[in-house]
C-alpha cells in the first residue's frame, strides 16, 4: 500500500510540475510574443524561442517521465502471478547471446505461454557492462545494459492447481499427461475467476492446488534455483566441489559451468541453505517444491517431454549429453545456452531449470518418520526444523521401501506417487518404476531421506521423476538446491 502511494505521489507530483511549466510558456508567450509588451527587439525574440525550446524539452522529458511512471507492469496472457521481486533481485532477460538487465515492465523478461520462465540473477559476483559496482547503482542504470559475469540465479514458479489425466501411478516410458490452471494472488481462485473449489486428493483426473505453494501460509510462487549449488570456491576442477570437511562457512551460491557443491550432509544443506537469504526466506528445496517444477515441466507450458541428462562426471552445473540417456560425459557439452545444451532444461530452452536429470543427486528436505538414528545423526537441524521447511512421510506396517511406499498415497503434488507405480524389491531391475522408467527407492530403515532426480552415470535411471533414499550422511555424489520466497 505504501508503495502505492508513493507512486502516486510522485505521478501526482510530475503532472503538477508539466501543467505549471506549460502555464509558464503561456505567460511567457504573452510577455514576449508577437503583439506582446516586451517584444521590441530581435534579441528579445530570439529570447523568446530559445526559451520555449527549453520549457518544451522539459516538458516533454517530464512527461515522459510520467509515461514510464503510469506504465503497467508486464502480464503476459496466461495471467500466472507475475514474480515477487526484492531490490536483491535482478531480472534478465536473454538476447540470444547474452542474459540482459530488464526490469518487471518488459515484455520480454518473461511468457509462460511461450515456455518462457522469469529468471532474476542475485547481486553476489554479477557483473554489467559498464557498471563498476552492482551494489551501488539502481535497477534503471542497470537495465538494458547486458551482464558480463552472472550472479545466482533462480527461475519463478507462479502459484497453479494441476491434474493428471494419463498414466497415473505408472511407470510410463512417455510420462503422463499433465493440465496447469495458474492461481490468481494466494488464492485458490483460477486466473480466469471460474474455479475456486478443488479435489486436492490423490486420483487420476483430480485437479488439486499444488502443495509446494504453502510456506508458513499461502504464496504467490517460489524462486527455485536454476542450476544446483556451488559455494564460491568452486571451480571446473571436480574436487573444489567434495568438501570433505562438510563446513557451513562457505558461501552458497547457484550459477553455471563449474562442479557442484557434493559430499555434505543434509543437516549441512539444511542449514546452509537456511542462511543463505533470511529476508528471502531461502531454504532447501522439498520433495513437494521439487515436484511443482516437475509438473510444470510435464505441461504445456514447460518442454513436456524428456529432459536431457547432466552426464558430466565432473557434476558441471548446466552440462548436457547428447541424448536423454547418455551415458556418463557421451557427447557431453558444459555450455547450458547452446542447441544441445537446452535440451536439459525444463522448458526445452534457456529459460528453465537445469540439473533436474543428472548431475549430482539432490538432497531434499523430507524424509519418513521412522526414528531412526540417521535422522538425528544427520539430520538434526532438518528435524528440528520449522514444519513448514520439510515433509515428513508415514512409516508402513514394517518400514520396508514397499509399505512405506504405500503410505505415500496420502502424497500428492511431489512426484513420487503419482508418477510411479512402485518401489524397488529384489527380483531384480524393478526399481526403475517412475515415469520413463526412472529409478523409483522409497525411504526406509536407515536411509529414511529422500534424494531426486539421479546423477551422471544413472543413465536411464536418473531423470526429473527420479526419487531414491539416503543415509543424510552425504557424498561425494550427493549435492542440493536452495528455493527462496518473497512474502
Amino acid at each position: 500500500m505504501i508503495k502505492n502511494q508513493k507512486g502516486i505521489t510522485l505521478t501526482i507530483l510530475a503532472i503538477t510540475v508539466v501543467i505549471i511549466l506549460i502555464l509558464a510558456a503561456a505567460t511567457i508567450n504573452m510577455s514576449v510574443g508577437q503583439g506582446g509588451m516586451l517584444f521590441k527587439s530581435k534579441e528579445t525574440q530570439e529570447l523568446y524561442e530559445n526559451h520555449v525550446g527549453v520549457e518544451d524539452n522539459e516538458v516533454n522529458g517530464l512527461l515522459t517521465a510520467v509515461d514510464e511512471e503510469l506504465k503497467a507492469e508486464w502480464q503476459d496472457e496466461t495471467k500466472a502471478n507475475k514474480p515477487k521481486l526484492t531490490n536483491a533481485m535482478v531480472p534478465v532477460k536473454w538476447d540470444g547471446n547474452n542474459w540482459v538487465v530488464t526490469d518487471k515492465k518488459d515484455s520480454e523478461w518473461f511468457d509462460y505461454s511461450k515456455k518462457q520462465w522469469a529468471n532474476v540473477m542475485l547481486k553476489d559476483g554479477m557483473q554489467v557492462e559498464g557498471i563498476a559496482d552492482v551494489s551501488l547503482v539502481s535497477l534503471n542504470e542497470m537495465k538494458d545494459k547486458k551482464v558480463t559475469k552472472v550472479g545466482s540465479m533462480f527461475v519463478w514458479i507462479p502459484r497453479y492447481a494441476y491434474q493428471i489425466t494419463t498414466n497415473y501411478h505408472t511407470n510410463s516410458s512417455t510420462g503422463g499427461n499433465i493440465n496447469i490452471e495458474f492461481l490468481s494472488g494466494t488464492t485458490n481462485m483460477n486466473v480466469s475467476g471460474e474455479r475456486f473449489d478443488w479435489d486436492n486428493k490423490n486420483g487420476q483426473n483430480s485437479w488439486n492446488v499444488h502443495p509446494a505453494f504453502e510456506y508458513n501460509g499461502a504464496v504467490t510462487g517460489i524462486w527455485v534455483a536454476k542450476f544446483e549449488a556451488s559455494h564460491t570456491g568452486c571451480t571446473t576442477d571436480i574436487a573444489t566441489g567434495q568438501t570433505s570437511t562438510d563446513v557451513t562457512s562457505l558461501k552458497m551460491q547457484v550459477k553455471p559451468g563449474i562442479t557442484s557443491w557434493r559430499n555434505i550432509s543434509i543437516q549441512k544443506a539444511y542449514t546452509v541453505c537456511a542462511n543463505y537469504n533470511t529476508s528471502l526466506n531461502s531454504h532447501l528445496i522439498k520433495n513437494s517444491e521439487w515436484g511443482a517444477i516437475a509438473y510444470l515441466a510435464k505441461s504445456n507450458y514447460g518442454k513436456n517431454s524428456e529432459i536431457w541428462i547432466n552426464n558430466s562426471s565432473s557434476y558441471i552445473t548446466g552440462s548436457c549429453g547428447s541424448s536423454a540417456n547418455s551415458g556418463s560425459s557421451v557427447g557431453v557439452t558444459t555450455n547450458y545456452a547452446s542447441s544441445q545444451g537446452i535440451n536439459a532444461s525444463s522448458t526445452g530452452n534457456v529459460y528453465g531449470v537445469y540439473d533436474l536429470n543428472g548431475g549430482a543427486w539432490e538432497q531434499v528436505a523430507s524424509y519418513v518418520g521412522n526414528n531412526n538414528s540417521n535422522l538425528t545423526t544427520n539430520g538434526s537441524s532438518l528435524i528440528s526444523g520449522a514444519s513448514y521447511t520439510k515433509e515428513v512421510y508415514g512409516v508402513g506396517s514394517d518400514d520396508s521401501a514397499n509399505n512405506n511406499y504405500i503410505t505415500a498415497i496420502n502424497k500428492y503434488g511431489d512426484a513420487i506417487y503419482e508418477t510411479s507405480s512402485g518401489t524397488w524389491n529384489t527380483s531384480g531391475d524393478n526399481n526403475k518404476q517412475a515415469w520413463y522408467g526412472e529409478t523409483s527407492y522409497f525411504s526406509a530403515g536407515n536411509k529414511p531421506f529422500f534424494y531426486r532426480g539421479g546423477e551422471h552415470n544413472s543413465s536411464a535411471g536418473s531423470g526429473l521423476f527420479a526419487f531414491n533414499s539416503n543415509t543424510g550422511a552425504g557424498s561425494p555424489n550427493e549435492s542440493f538446491r536452495p528455493v527462496l520466497i518473497v512474502k
